[in-house]
């Protein structure tokens, strides 16, 4: 760092003393060096540049600084000569100065701690490091000299002359010269990378033994050779040109090193082709007469063996065959039959056989002879004599057996029988059995086929019956049940039970055939006394009143609502003016023998059977009706379903008088003479439900209304101040 000094510090140094008041005139704070000022603050460091040899500069100015401390022992400081001390160096005046050397500082700072001892695993990554650092800087080089090249290559090819023509027709020829060139050196490029495939192609583990395919291998390598030549036909000519004048350059000894190659190709060519002549011969003789090597009938080697030898070992073991062959059919009561080679007309086919194969290495040309020979070391050749037979025999045995042993099934049937309940009864269905000829065939063909003899047992096939009584049973099944229960309280109950009794026996055991249509008071017959109905409460014009066959309303319902979820179709059906106790609103029908009837039919393509029962259960009795028939092929039921939409309120009452005095007597008296009903509006639905008792559909059928009937009073006709009548007493 260079010292500067400012221009009063330069006056001062350059001051001389000239008066004693001067030097005791006060002294000023003593000036620091840059030196000092460092080493103070940081352990700065002066190093001196190199002192030249002998003094160069005018004069020097130096500034006294106080002696250095040591230490424990002080040394006092040297009085100065005046404040500011002033030397002078003398002056060299034949010596040229030399430039101000700066000076150079460097810092000091405390000493580094102690580094601790090296990590195994820091030293491993940093070893690592410094590898990765050389490869990597060993690639950059490589890199670098790569550039290099290029670029060099690339200066060259600028550097190099143009070409220069003396004629369009010279420029020409000289670039279709060098395309042919190009072309040339492309085929011959082709050509070399084709020898070496032939040559990596003749290897023994690639395509086996050599000397089978040599010919073959030098003759392509031969060819591409003279195609080589051809392609270098220049280099050719020019080594023949040389070789006549007695010339051995380079194109002289390339002709001849190509000479000498196909001379050796032609040579291996013929020694291979006279090798192959050879072994053909010797292989060809080994079969004279004879059958080659690897050649069987019925796994029967023929090696060595003339034709009719070979044809004599295969009948002899036909034969053996044939007539050690039988099959026995049995029947399980111990019958049996025997069916032998003979009975079926056993034949081979042994000479066509031997001849197909007597034709391998003795039929064609040589070479074809060879090929088929050696084909038989690597596959042999197998034939199997054809079996024919007749089973004729066999068939006529099966169908006598087949005769003895099949019995037909017998299907189960209903028998109907309208005097009997249930109507119908059934029988059982007998299984019957059969013999499966076509199997027996097969399994005796199989077993003529491969000549393995054996038993067979005739077991029959049962068969089952095309109806089967469950299946009958499974026909007529319960589509719907639905039950009543008659009122037990009242004057006339008893009468009404038994209405309701004699009108559900009507249609007990009642048959329905497919189609047919039932009219409920045709089957109930008119309610009279004659028929057996009794007198008893009935809705008439709706109100209850006493009639012949009251409560058969019940009966015409409880079949009402069974037929509806038996998913019969209801032809007419018609509500009552007032609810009935005995059902849901809505789910009623009325009947009279001359205004209203119950009109129902069977729309499936089967009988419908009814069964009713009238019991007493805990003091009540319930009339019960039961229908069968086949059941829904989707097994799909039904039932109806009502819902209130609205209820009618009662109407204003209305007044009766009662002039015989039996219910009320003076006219400010009143008596109920009926309570009233109200009225209802309701919708009633047909629901849908599938085999699990799900809802599936949801369809409205009709609404029926029942009217309001406002309440009757009874009312007096006499006032109070009339005298009393005769033969009555006052209770005042």
């Amino acid at each position: 760092m260079k010292q500067t000094r400012r221009p009063e510090d330069e006056e001062k140094l350059n001051k001389t003393p000239e008066t004693p008041a001067a030097a005791d005139a006060p002294q000023e704070e003593p000036a620091y060096s840059l030196e000092e000022i460092m080493n103070e603050f940081g352990g700065w460091t002066k190093r001196d540049a190199p002192a030249p040899a002998e003094p160069v500069t005018d004069e020097t100015v130096r500034l006294a600084v106080p002696a250095a401390e040591t230490k424990g022992e002080e040394k006092p400081a040297e009085p100065p000569a005046s404040g500011d001390t002033i030397r002078f160096t003398p002056v060299e005046e034949e010596k040229a100065p030399e430039p101000e050397r700066p000076a150079v500082w460097t810092y000091r700072g405390e000493p580094d701690p102690e580094r601790p001892a090296p990590d195994p695993k820091e030293a491993r990554e940093l070893a690592r490091a410094e590898r990765r650092e050389k490869r990597q800087a060993e690639k950059r080089r490589r890199q670098l000299e790569r550039f290099q090249k290029k670029e060099a290559r690339k200066k060259r090819a600028q550097e190099q002359p143009e070409h220069t023509f003396a004629s369009p027709e010279a420029a020409y020829a000289f670039y279709a010269a060098a395309s042919g060139t190009r072309l040339r050196l492309l085929v011959s490029t082709l050509l070399c990378l084709g020898s070496v495939l032939l040559l990596v192609l003749s290897t023994p583990l690639i395509t086996g033994a050599f000397s089978d395919h040599a010919a073959v291998f030098s003759a392509a390598m031969l060819g591409l050779l003279i195609l080589q030549a051809v392609c270098s036909y220049d280099v050719c000519l020019s080594g023949v040109i040389a070789l006549l004048r007695f010339r051995f350059d380079q194109y002289s000894m390339l002709f001849l090193a190509l000479c000498a190659v196909i001379a050796v190709v032609l040579l291996v060519v013929g020694v291979q082709a006279g090798s192959r002549l050879v072994n053909i011969k010797q292989t060809l003789d080994r079969g004279d007469g004879v059958f080659y090597p690897n050649i069987f009938v019925n796994d029967i080697p023929l090696e060595g063996k003339t034709l009719d030898e070979a044809a004599a070992v295969v009948t002899q073991q036909v034969q053996s065959l044939i007539s050690s062959f039988r099959i026995t059919l049995r029947t399980e009561d111990g019958r049996s039959w025997d069916i032998t080679g003979d009975s079926l007309n056993m034949k081979y086919d042994i000479a066509d056989q031997l001849d197909q194969l007597w034709a391998i290495g003795h039929t064609g040309s040589s070479s074809t002879r060879y090929e088929q020979v050696k084909a038989l070391e690597a596959e042999p050749a197998m034939r199997y004599t054809t079996l024919t037979y007749d089973l004729s025999q066999v068939n006529q045995i099966l169908n006598q057996i087949k005769a003895e042993v099949d019995q037909p099934a017998v299907s189960a049937t209903r028998v109907q029988d309208d005097s009997k309940w249930p109507p119908f009864s059934y029988t059982d269905d007998i299984p019957g059995q059969t013999l499966d000829i076509t199997g027996l065939n097969e399994r005796i063909c199989t077993m003529v086929d491969t000549l393995v003899s054996g038993d067979v047992v005739l077991s029959p096939t049962p068969v089952q019956a095309t109806i089967t009584r469950a299946q009958l049973e499974a026909q007529i099944v319960k589509l719907s049940s639905y039950e009543t229960t008659v009122g037990k309280s009242g004057e006339y109950a008893e009468a009404r039970a038994e209405n309701v009794r004699l009108g559900t026996e009507k249609f007990n055991h009642l048959i329905i055939k497919a189609g047919e249509s039932v009219s409920f008071n045709k089957v109930a017959g008119k309610r009279t006394v004659a028929n057996g109905y009794q007198q008893a409460l009935e809705i008439a014009y709706g109100n209850y009143v006493l009639g012949t066959g009251g409560g058969i309303c019940q009966v015409s319902s409880t079949l009402y609502n069974a037929v509806v979820n038996a998913g019969l179709t209801v032809n007419k059906r018609t509500p009552h003016a007032i609810p009935s106790s005995y059902v849901e609103k809505g789910l009623d029908a009325t009947v009279s023998d001359d205004r209203y009837d119950f009109v129902f039919s069977n729309n499936t393509n089967s009988d419908i059977y009814i069964e009713t029962e009238f019991v007493k259960v805990k003091g009540y009795y319930h009339s019960r009706f039961t229908i069968y028939g086949r059941p829904d092929p989707n097994g799909y039921t039904y039932k109806l379903v009502s819902q209130v939409v609205e209820t009618i309120p009662l109407p204003e009452p209305t007044y009766e008088k009662d002039t015989t005095g039996e219910h009320v007597f003076y006219d400010d008296e009143t008596a109920v003479k009926s309570s009233g009903r109200e009225g209802y509006i309701v919708d009633v639905y047909l629901v849908t439900m599938d085999s699990k008792g799900l809802e599936i559909s949801r369809e409205k059928k009709y609404t029926d209304t029942y009217k309001a009937s406002a309440p009757v009073y009874w009312i007096g006709v006499n006032p109070h101040e009339t005298p009393i009548p005769e033969g009555f007493e006052s209770i005042d």
